[in-house]
C-alpha cells in the first residue's frame, strides 16, 4: 500500500502539471478566437502586400513563417504554392516531404517546378535495408534458446564484452531498420504529393 501511494504521488507530479497545462492553453485558445482570428487577417494581409513590394528576402521569408506558424519554409516556396486554392494545405503537405524533392528554379531564384528524382534502385535499397536489419535485431527472439544461454554463460564467465554485444548489436539493428522504414516511407509520401499535387492542385 505504501508502494502504491509512493508511485501515485510521483505519477501524479508529473501528470497533473501537464494536464493543467493543456487545459490553460486550451481555454486561452478559446477564450479569444476573434483576437486570434484578426491578427491572423493582419499577418496574411502584410504578406500580401510584401508580395507585391520590393521587401528585402529576410523580411519576406520572416512573414512567410509567421503566416505559416513555421520556420521549415521559405518565401520563394511559398509563392509557388500562393496561386493555388489551399495554398495552407498543399504547403503543410510539402513540408513534411520537402527534403526529398528537387526544386527547379528560374534566374531570379523563383521556383517554377517541384520535382521528385524517384529512382527504383533508391526504394528497393530502403526496402531491402529495413528488411536485413530487422531480421538482425530480431534474431535473439527467432534464436531464444541459443541466445538466452549464450547471455547467462557470459555472465557467468564474465566476459561482459560479449554481454555488451548481444545487448548492443540488436538494439542497434532495430534502429537502422526503423531509420531505413521512415526514410523509405518519406520517399514515397514525396513522390505521391507531387502526383496528387500535378493532378489536383487548382490555379485560382
Amino acid at each position: 500500500m505504501e508502494l502504491f501511494l509512493k508511485l501515485l504521488t510521483v505519477v501524479g507530479s508529473i501528470v497533473v502539471p501537464i494536464f493543467i497545462a493543456f487545459w490553460n492553453t486550451k481555454n486561452s485558445i478559446k477564450k479569444h478566437p476573434k483576437e486570434e482570428f484578426a491578427e491572423d487577417v493582419k499577418i496574411a494581409e502584410r504578406f500580401a502586400t510584401a508580395v507585391n513590394t520590393a521587401q528585402p528576402m529576410l523580411v519576406k521569408d520572416r512573414l512567410t513563417q509567421q503566416l505559416l506558424e513555421t520556420k521549415k519554409v521559405t518565401y520563394f516556396e511559398v509563392m509557388y504554392f500562393y496561386e493555388y486554392s489551399d495554398m495552407e494545405k498543399w504547403v503543410n503537405k510539402y513540408i513534411s516531404v520537402r527534403d526529398e524533392l528537387k526544386l527547379v528554379r528560374n534566374s531570379k531564384g523563383e521556383i517554377v517546378k517541384i520535382h521528385h528524382p524517384h529512382s527504383r534502385k533508391k526504394a528497393i535499397l530502403f526496402s531491402l535495408g529495413y528488411i536485413c536489419f530487422a531480421l538482425l535485431g530480431l534474431l535473439p527472439f527467432l534464436f531464444i534458446n541459443w541466445y538466452t544461454e549464450t547471455y547467462f554463460n557470459s555472465i557467468d564467465s564474465k566476459q561482459y564484452l560479449v554481454v555488451f554485444n548481444l545487448i548492443i548489436w540488436p538494439i542497434l539493428s532495430l534502429i537502422i531498420a526503423l531509420t531505413f522504414l521512415i526514410e523509405g516511407i518519406k520517399y514515397k509520401d514525396a513522390k505521391r504529393f507531387v502526383k496528387k499535387f500535378e493532378a489536383e492542385a487548382i490555379k485560382v
